[in-house]
């Protein structure tokens, strides 16, 4: 494909791609993404398509990385979008709050439909299995207690951060009630206590649900950041929880023996944080949706 030399001024078009690429066989697709932790993710959603591509984050041929930065770039014609020439972005509160509309009907922009990867990777309805996998350990991490904490969660906040929505999202302190609520230390929270004030627009929770937003899913929506730090926090306690619990398993089983196998357990260990970039996403919302807009770009543009 063309070569794009880091820092272009110059703009970059799928035409241009398209034209100094006459002597290859095919031409490669560029798809530009926000940054270098969102390749691994838009990498797997395009493995299905069928035309080569490449993917990259913005700083590799431009001058900076970032959402506000990509779509700065589409709109003065920095980036020429086509056919072979695509950006993929994280959603924010674009998709349900209906902003920049015109951007993402382009075939050529994808999008999360979630507020961001992070929502995906860390999907509570995988994190139980996921802490199984790092802490090594069935007997002292359930299989569904993350899950199960994480949704109650999503259905006690839920009329709170539709309150954020309705108020354009950008009410502060109606989105610290929602991430504050979340409890970091433990599985086993009654969220039926948390009580916020009934939201009573009906026209506008209607509307968000049509687009996915229910009260089981919240987590899907809120910023991705917050989510990420408060499910990293929560998965680290219940790694380091069953630790302790086979610790003092080992210990009166066998002794003084048992620091030989509680090291090699600890060395056997990982993070949660790594495992989460692996496997399946059981996202049976956003996933679909962007593997229908990338069949929708291939049937539209390259059949």
């Amino acid at each position: 494909m063309a070569v794009v030399q880091a820092g272009v001024s110059f703009g970059l078009s799928s035409e241009y791609i398209e034209a100094t690429s006459h002597f290859e066989q095919e031409v490669i697709v560029l798809i530009y993404v926000e940054g270098f932790d969102d390749v691994s993710f838009w990498n797997e959603r395009f493995k299905g398509f069928k035309h080569k591509f490449e993917i990259k984050a913005f700083c590799t041929d431009h001058k900076a990385n970032g959402k506000s930065t990509l779509i700065h770039a589409i709109e003065n014609k920095t980036i020429d979008l086509g056919k072979y020439l695509l950006v993929a972005m994280d959603s924010d509160y674009d998709y349900l709050l209906e902003k920049s509309a015109e951007l993402y009907e382009k075939d050529f922009v994808f999008q999360t439909y979630a507020y961001s990867i992070e929502n995906l990777l860390w999907d509570p309805r995988r994190l139980d299995s996921i802490c199984q996998t790092a802490g090594n350990c069935t007997h002292f991490i359930g299989g569904d207690d993350i899950k199960n904490a994480v949704i109650n969660w999503s259905k006690a906040v839920y009329p709170e951060f539709l309150r954020y929505l309705k108020g354009g999202a950008s009410e502060s302190e109606v989105f610290d009630n929602v991430m504050s609520s979340f409890k970091l230390d433990s599985v086993n929270v009654d969220y039926d206590g948390l009580k916020f004030e009934p939201f009573t627009d009906q026209d506008f929770s209607e509307a968000l649900a049509a687009k996915g937003l229910v009260e089981d899913n919240v987590f899907l929506f809120v910023r991705g950041h917050d989510l990420e730090g408060a499910l990293k926090t929560l998965c680290k306690h219940v790694v380091e929880s069953a630790f302790d619990d086979l610790k003092a398993e080992l210990y009166t089983k066998h002794g003084d023996k048992a620091g030989q196998f509680i090291a090699e357990y600890v060395n056997k260990r990982s993070e949660p944080s790594t495992l989460v970039k692996l496997g399946d996403i059981p996202c049976e919302l956003c996933i679909p949706r962007i593997k229908e807009d990338i069949t929708a770009l291939h049937t539209k543009h390259f059949t």
